[in-house]
C-alpha cells in the first residue's frame, strides 16, 4: 500500500504577515471557490484524500487510519474549582460572622456610630484607592497594547520577544483585567490605614493661633497637612505602578526596542510614556513644596522646629527643588512635539544635581561655616520660638515667675510643725507589694493581682488616707490541669472577687501591710460595693454567663468551706455583654472563636450573655480610638478610672518628649469622632 501525502501548504502566502496583527491576513489572491470549500470535502475525516468512510470496528478494514477513540471525561477537573469556591464561600461566611459580632459589641456599649464611622470611612478610602489604582493601570495597560505597532521592528531582540507574545496572548485579556484587579486592591488595603487620617481632616476645627514662619493656622499642620502628604504618597505609588505597567507592555508589544537601529519608541509610546512621566514629577514637584512646612516639625539636637539654617537654606533650596522639577514635568511633555527624549534626560540628571547639592550640600556648608562660628547668635531668635510655641503648649505663657531663695537653716519649731506630715510619708511600694498581696490575700491558685498596684486615698474612720489597693481577679493559668476543660474557662471560672487594699503608709512589726479591706467575702472599711469583677485585666477571652432564675447557679464565686459542695456559685444578673439566646448570634460567635461548643454546650441557653474584649484599656481603646491613655487603670470600687486625652502629633516649633501631647476637648459627633474648640497644648 502506497502511502498518500496531502498537498503542500502554502510557503507563500503567510511569510512576512505578524501574527500578533488580524490585518495582516488578506484573501488569498488565489480563486475563491477552493477557499470556500471545507476541507473536509476533499479530505476524509482522517486526513487522506477520498471520501469520507464510516469507522470500522475490525482491524483489516480499508477505510484507512482510524480516529482514536474519544477518551471519557473525568470529574477530576472540577475537583479544584469546588474546593477553591468552597474555602472563598467558608471565609467570606466566617468574616460577616465576625462583622456581625463586631456591630453587637459596639451596639452594647451604645458606641455602634464609632463602629460605623470607621467602617464606612475605610470602605470609602479602599474603593476610592482601588477604583483609581486598577483604573489607571487598567488604561496604562489598554493603551500600550492597542498603540503597539502593527508591524513589530525586525531584530534579534523582537525575535527573542516572539516567544513571551505567543505565551500572554491566551491569557492576555485575563491578565488585562486580573493586574488592575489584583493592584487596586493592594493599594485599597493599604489606604485603609489612613482613616484615622481622613476622620481628622472631616473634623478639623481651627486653633486659633498661626506658627510665625508661614502664619498658617496650627490647625493646617495638625489636620490637613497630614492628609495632604498621605495624597501625594498615594499618587506617587499609583503612577509608578502605572508607568511600571506601560513601560513593560510597551517594550513587550515593540512600542519600546532598546536594540537596533531607529527610534527607540513608537510616537503613541513616546506620548503614552511622556505624559505619565510628567505627572510623576509634578507630584514629585508637589512632594518638594510640603516638605517646607514639614521643616516646622522638625527635630534637631536642641530644639524642635526650623532653625537659622532651615530658614536661610534648606527653605529656598525646596523651592528651587520644586521649579526645577516643575520644569522637568514640562521637558516630558515636550517630547510629544520634539520627538527625542534628550531633553527630560538632562532635566532629571540636572534635578538630581540640584538635588545633592542645592539640597544637601549648600545646607551642610552653611550649617558649618556660618552657623557654628556664631550659633549663639544666629539661633538665638530661633530658640526663643521653640520656647515660646513650646511655653504655649504646657499653657505657661502667662506663668508668673517668683525667684525662691532657698534657706539652709531650721527655724525655731520647723520640725515640730513637719512632724504631723512624716506619717503621710507611703513607705509600701506598690510596686514590689503585689508577691506579698498574693501570698496573704491570693486564696486560690486563680485569683492573681497586676505585677504593679495602684495607689489611691480612700475615706477610712473619717480620714483621708493613701492607700495600695489591687482586685482580685481569675486568672486560667492557675486553674489545675485536670480542671481545664471549655466548660470550666467559659462558663464557670468567669470572674474575680473583691479588692484588696492596705495603709501605704503603714506596716506591721513584721513589715507586712496592713489591710483595711480584706478576704473573702469582702471585709473591712470600704462599705458594701459589688464584689465581683467580670472585666479585668487579666480575665478570660471570653466568658458566657446568664441563665434563667430557676436554673442552678454555674459561675464560681469563691471557694467556701462551710457550703456543702465547698464552693459558692452564682449567676450573672446585669447589662453587659452581648446576648447569645438565639441560634444564629451563637453560630456568629462559634464562627468567630472557631468553637463548636457555643453551638452545643448546655451552658449556654436563651438567657445567656457572652463576654468579650474584657480588658478595660481595649475596652476605652475601641469606642474612643481618638484618646490617648495614660498609665494603668486605677479601681475605684466598682468603677475603673482612666486619664486620656485627644492628641495630636504635628503642633509646629513645639519641643516635644516621648510622652507629649496636645489636649483637645472631645466631643460627640453623629460619627462618633471629633473636637470641639481644640484647648492648649498640654505634655
Amino acid at each position: 500500500m502506497s502511502q498518500m501525502d496531502g498537498p503542500e501548504p502554502d510557503k507563500n502566502g503567510d511569510e512576512g504577515k505578524d501574527p500578533f496583527d488580524p490585518a495582516s491576513y488578506e484573501d488569498s489572491s488565489d480563486s475563491g471557490e477552493s477557499a470556500a470549500k471545507d476541507p473536509t470535502d476533499a479530505f476524509g475525516p482522517s486526513g487522506v484524500p477520498g471520501p469520507s468512510q464510516p469507522q470500522g470496528s475490525g482491524s483489516g478494514g480499508s477505510g484507512g487510519p482510524r480516529r482514536p477513540p474519544t477518551k471519557p471525561r473525568s470529574g477530576g477537573g472540577r475537583l479544584g474549582p469546588t474546593i477553591a469556591i468552597v474555602v472563598a464561600a467558608a471565609a467570606i461566611i466566617t468574616w460577616l460572622a465576625q462583622l456581625w459580632t463586631e456591630f453587637l459589641w459596639f451596639e452594647s456599649v451604645g458606641y455602634r456610630s464609632v463602629l460605623t464611622t470607621r467602617l464606612l470611612t475605610q470602605v470609602g478610602l479602599f474603593a476610592a484607592a482601588a477604583i483609581i489604582t486598577a483604573l489607571l493601570v487598567w488604561t496604562s495597560l489598554s493603551l500600550a497594547y492597542r498603540k503597539r505597532p502593527i508591524y513589530a521592528p525586525s531584530s534579534p531582540e523582537q525575535a527573542n520577544l516572539d516567544r513571551y507574545r505567543a505565551a500572554l496572548e491566551p491569557v492576555r485579556k485575563l491578565a488585562f483585567i486580573a493586574t488592575p484587579l489584583a493592584l487596586g486592591a493592594f493599594a485599597g488595603t493599604a489606604a485603609l490605614a489612613q482613616w484615622d487620617t481622613v476622620l481628622l481632616w472631616l473634623n478639623r476645627q481651627p486653633f486659633g493661633v498661626t506658627d510665625p514662619q508661614f502664619g498658617l493656622d496650627v490647625g493646617f499642620y495638625v489636620f490637613t497637612l497630614p492628609l495632604i502628604e498621605f495624597a501625594v504618597s498615594f499618587a506617587t505609588l499609583v503612577l509608578g505602578i502605572a508607568l511600571i505597567a506601560a513601560l513593560l507592555t510597551h517594550y513587550i508589544y515593540g512600542g519600546i526596542q532598546l536594540q537596533g537601529e531607529g527610534p527607540r519608541t513608537t510616537p503613541a509610546a513616546r506620548v503614552h510614556l511622556a505624559l505619565l512621566f510628567a505627572a510623576l514629577v509634578l507630584v514629585r514637584a508637589l512632594s518638594f513644596w510640603l516638605e517646607r512646612y514639614g521643616l516646622t516639625t522638625a527635630r534637631h539636637e536642641r530644639i524642635t522646629g526650623m532653625t537659622y539654617t532651615d530658614v536661610n537654606a534648606v527653605l529656598p533650596t525646596r523651592g528651587v527643588l520644586a521649579i526645577a522639577a516643575l520644569l522637568v514635568a514640562i521637558f516630558f511633555i515636550s517630547t510629544i512635539w520634539t520627538k527625542t527624549w534628550r531633553l527630560p534626560i538632562i532635566g532629571i540628571v540636572g534635578l538630581v544635581v540640584i538635588a545633592l547639592l542645592v539640597g544637601g550640600a549648600y545646607p551642610a556648608l552653611v550649617q558649618s561655616l556660618k552657623v557654628r562660628p556664631s550659633e549663639a547668635v544666629l539661633e538665638e531668635p530661633y530658640i526663643q520660638r521653640n520656647i515660646d510655641a513650646t511655653l504655649a503648649a504646657y499653657d505657661l505663657d502667662e506663668t508668673e515667675f517668683i525667684p525662691f531663695q532657698a534657706e539652709t537653716e531650721a527655724s525655731p519649731g520647723q520640725l515640730r510643725d513637719d512632724a504631723a506630715t512624716v506619717p503621710g510619708i507611703r513607705i509600701v511600694d506598690p510596686s514590689v507589694v503585689s508577691p506579698t498581696f498574693r501570698q496573704l490575700q491570693g486564696v486560690r491558685g486563680y485569683y492573681q493581682f497586676p505585677e504593679a498596684l495602684d495607689v489611691d486615698r480612700y475615706d477610712v474612720d473619717g480620714e483621708r488616707v493613701d492607700t495600695v489597693v489591687a482586685l482580685r481577679e481569675i486568672d486560667l493559668d492557675g486553674v489545675p490541669d485536670g480542671q481545664r476543660n471549655w466548660v470550666n474557662d467559659h462558663t464557670v471560672y468567669t470572674h474575680g472577687f473583691g479588692a484588696v487594699a492596705a495603709y501605704g503608709n503603714r506596716r506591721t512589726a513584721d513589715g507586712e501591710p496592713i489591710f483595711f479591706e480584706r478576704n473573702i467575702p469582702p471585709v473591712g472599711e470600704l462599705g458594701d460595693y459589688e464584689p465581683r469583677i467580670y472585666f479585668g485585666e487579666s480575665s478570660p477571652d471570653y466568658s458566657i454567663v446568664g441563665a434563667p432564675e430557676e436554673a442552678t447557679p454555674r459561675e464560681l464565686d469563691f471557694p467556701d468551706s462551710q457550703s456543702a459542695s465547698g464552693e459558692t456559685r452564682n449567676t450573672y444578673i446585669g447589662g453587659g455583654g452581648v446576648s447569645v439566646g438565639s441560634t444564629a448570634r451563637q453560630m456568629a460567635y462559634a464562627l468567630k472563636y472557631r468553637e463548636l461548643e457555643i453551638l452545643l454546650s448546655d451552658g449556654v441557653n436563651e438567657e445567656s450573655r457572652i463576654l468579650d474584649h474584657r480588658e478595660p484599656r481595649e475596652r476605652v481603646e475601641r469606642v474612643a480610638p481618638w484618646l490617648e491613655l495614660d498609665g494603668n487603670p486605677t479601681p475605684q470600687w466598682w468603677t475603673v478610672v482612666f486619664s486620656g486625652s485627644s492628641t495630636a502629633t504635628r503642633p509646629p516649633l513645639t519641643t516635644r518628649t516621648p510622652s507629649w501631647r496636645v489636649w483637645m476637648t472631645p466631643r460627640r459627633t453623629p460619627g462618633g469622632f471629633g473636637w470641639q474648640h481644640p484647648g492648649h497644648w498640654l505634655w
